[in-house]
């Protein structure tokens, strides 16, 4: 190591706190440790620099600066935290602006480095297990603002500000302040969607705001007014910016329109990172937009244990909160089983869908007729069919001499679960939730045509703990239903047992345990949230 004059270090490797083994052996033998937009800094380039950080907004504020410049006529290169990666930039001295989006990992990397025009947009917590505390955070941060040149710096929090005060009082740069909230001497500030400035104690209007469709709400105001005071630091008049502003595309995932349909705007803002996100799967296996999500999310609220799909270095983040019930049906968890007598009446509730499957109705009422006058004696059906069914499944269990109450659309279920012996239906999420929370076996037919076969697996759930029987749509048929139904009017215990084990996969409780869930995350005191479990170092 002490051959080499410096090492060049990548931006997610720990550094100041924490830091790697590699950082420290470059350290004991005295090596420099620099990173590549240090390196590019000393390669010599004479390409103005134009360098925006802050906690939130840079890459958009750094795509809408290189529009602008470019759409302007201007010859530019962007990159460093998007896009391409500094060192693989082709730089011309005929460029006129080299325009960087600097992380504060990238910055504390920089011992000389500073951009001819800084930008910092606004300061939050975030990455303090990078830096190991707030301070070391924003001091990272404040080093763009060191040197000679432009500060263009957002006023808007007690960091900024600060940091504001801070370089006014050294006076190495000239310094322009930014803020959405009020007009301010000597700025570039936004009020009531106008962009306006101050010079010499007078407010002037620059332009109107509000039509810009790719650049909306206070932080793109924010972002727009660092651009625009910096774009007229490069020549640019006002007419010119404003016009590259309306044809501002936008920057996918972040606050991106993708369509406007009946007035409703349709809006990607997937990638945005520093507002705690929560997602919630109610399917024991992870969908496909949860599972695109998931790696971005804080925290993964699930309604089932050993979810499927989703991946380890994912799953330090997950808590298991059940899937929210209607108060009526979580009021049935703490009621006891219907008494079932040996000899006694079997109550069969069943439910296909929201509206009512054809399989149930073809297939219950021909293995009802199947059984001995005893057994049909004995039974009792609440079933839901369909409105092209009905009359024709009443007709044959009128035919089969059975007690049937047949509807297209149940508005009372939990009196119906709270009244039944044994459940029949298919296994999307909400139902097994209900069923479950209710303390009911089931026999659950999940749904065959959903290609991550959700359904089988919500069943499988309750199936593994003894609280159901899974019958895949080909097996359901009336000889195997007829052996199940038998052995239940032989043998009920065997209903008590499973609806005890179906009670232990209940969660009445969901909707306060997901609630508690966003509290805690929003409120900060979820220390645990926005972990990566490190697939290299094991498990604690």
């Amino acid at each position: 190591m002490s051959a080499f004059d410096f090492l060049v270090l990548a931006p997610g490797v720990p550094y100041n706190f924490q830091p790697h083994t590699v950082v420290l052996n470059a350290q004991k033998y005295n090596v420099e440790i620099i990173g590549d937009l240090e390196l590019l800094s000393r390669s010599g380039h004479q390409i103005k620099t134009i360098g925006i950080t802050g906690t939130n907004g840079k890459s958009t504020t750094t795509a809408l600066m290189n529009h602008v410049l470019s759409e302007c006529g201007l010859k530019t290169a962007m990159g460093g935290n998007i896009g391409k990666p500094v060192m693989d930039l082709e730089l011309t001295d005929d460029m006129d602006a080299l325009i960087l989006e600097i992380s504060s990992y990238q910055m504390d990397l920089c011992p000389t480095f500073r951009p001819n025009i800084s930008i910092l947009l606004n300061i939050t917590p975030d990455h303090l297990d990078r830096h190991g505390s707030m301070a070391a955070y924003v001091a990272a941060k404040a080093k763009i603002l060191e040197g000679d040149g432009l500060a263009i710096i957002g006023i808007d929090d007690d960091y900024t500000m600060s940091l504001f005060d801070m370089a006014f009082c050294k006076g190495e740069r000239k310094i322009i302040p930014i803020s959405t909230r009020s007009s301010i001497p000597e700025g570039v500030f936004v009020k009531d969607n106008i962009l306006k400035c101050n010079t010499h104690g007078e407010d002037s209007e620059i332009g109107n705001l509000s039509g810009l469709k790719t650049l909306k709400g206070t932080h793109n105001q924010q972002n727009t007014a660092c651009v625009y005071t910096a774009c007229k630091e490069m020549g640019l008049d006002e007419g010119s910016i404003l016009n590259a502003f309306s044809t501002y595309p936008g920057l996918a995932h972040r606050q991106y329109l993708i369509t406007v349909k009946d007035d409703v705007s349709y809006i990607n803002d997937t990638q945005k990172k520093s507002i705690p996100t929560i997602i919630h799967e109610s399917n024991a296996v992870l969908g496909k937009a949860n599972a695109y999500l998931a790696p971005k999310a804080d925290r993964i609220a699930v309604a089932w244990n050993n979810i499927s799909g989703l991946g380890e270095s994912d799953s330090v983040r997950v808590v298991v909160t059940g899937n929210p019930v209607r108060p009526d049906i979580a009021a049935l968890y703490n009621k006891p089983y219907p008494a079932l007598e040996q000899d006694g009446v079997l109550r069969i509730f069943v439910m296909g869908g929201s509206q009512g499957a054809r399989v149930f109705g073809e297939v219950i009422p021909q293995m009802v007729n199947n059984l001995s006058a005893d057994h049909k004696a004995r039974l009792e059906i609440v079933q839901q069919c369909r409105e092209d069914d009905i009359e024709e499944v009443r007709q044959a269990y009128k035919e089969s001499g059975v007690k049937a109450e047949l509807v297209t659309f149940f508005d009372n279920v939990a009196e119906r679960l709270e009244k039944c012996h044994l459940f029949i239906g298919r296994s999307g999420a909400s139902t097994v939730s209900e069923v479950v929370t209710a303390g009911r076996p089931a026999i659950f037919v999940p749904y065959p045509h959903h290609k991550d076969q959700q359904q089988k697996r919500n069943a499988d759930a309750v199936f593994d703990a003894g609280g159901a029987w899974v019958m895949t749509q080909e097996g359901f048929t009336v000889d195997a239903l007829l052996a199940r139904i038998e052995t239940f009017l032989q043998s009920p215990e065997a209903l008590f047992n499973a609806a005890e084990n179906a009670r232990t996969c209940g969660k009445p409780d969901a909707a306060r345990k997901l609630g508690n869930v966003v509290t805690a995350l929003a409120s900060g005191w979820d220390k645990d949230a926005n972990k990566t479990f490190d697939l290299t170092q094991g498990r604690d």
